[in-house]
C-alpha cells in the first residue's frame, strides 16, 4: 500500500469497521485526539470583567495622587477671547505668546480651556 501524507503506511482497523484508508491514530492530526490537560475552554466574560482578572477578588485601591507640579498662572480670559474668534489651540498659543511675551504650549491651552 502507498504511504499516506505523513509517510506512514495505511493500516486496517483490526477492531472492526476496518475500511481501507482508516488508520490507527485517533483524529486527523497529531494533537487532535481528545482534550489536553492544559487546554482551557473559553467562557463568556461577565459585564465589566477583564481577561486575566481573578474572579471575586477586589482590586487594590489606587494610591492617593500627590499634588505634583504647581500650575503656571495663565490669563484664561485672554484664552477664551481668542477661542471665541474661532482660533485653534496652536493659533491661540501663538497669539498668547505674542500678546504677553510668555510662551505657552498648545496642550496647556487645551487643558486650561477644557478645565474652565
Amino acid at each position: 500500500m502507498p504511504p499516506n501524507r505523513c509517510g506512514e503506511a495505511w493500516t486496517r482497523n483490526i477492531d472492526g469497521g476496518g475500511t481501507l484508508g482508516s488508520h490507527t491514530r485517533v483524529g486527523y492530526w497529531w494533537g487532535s485526539g481528545g482534550l489536553s490537560q492544559n487546554m482551557t475552554i473559553p467562557r463568556q466574560l461577565a459585564l465589566g470583567e477583564v481577561i486575566g482578572q481573578k474572579k471575586g477578588k477586589a482590586q487594590p485601591k489606587p494610591r492617593p495622587v500627590s499634588p505634583g507640579r504647581p500650575r503656571r498662572e495663565v490669563d484664561v480670559e485672554l484664552l477664551r477671547e481668542l477661542r471665541a474668534r474661532g482660533y485653534g489651540f496652536k493659533r491661540i498659543a501663538g497669539e498668547y505668546t505674542r500678546a504677553t511675551g510668555e510662551y505657552i504650549s498648545h496642550t496647556t491651552v487645551r487643558e486650561r480651556l477644557v478645565d474652565s
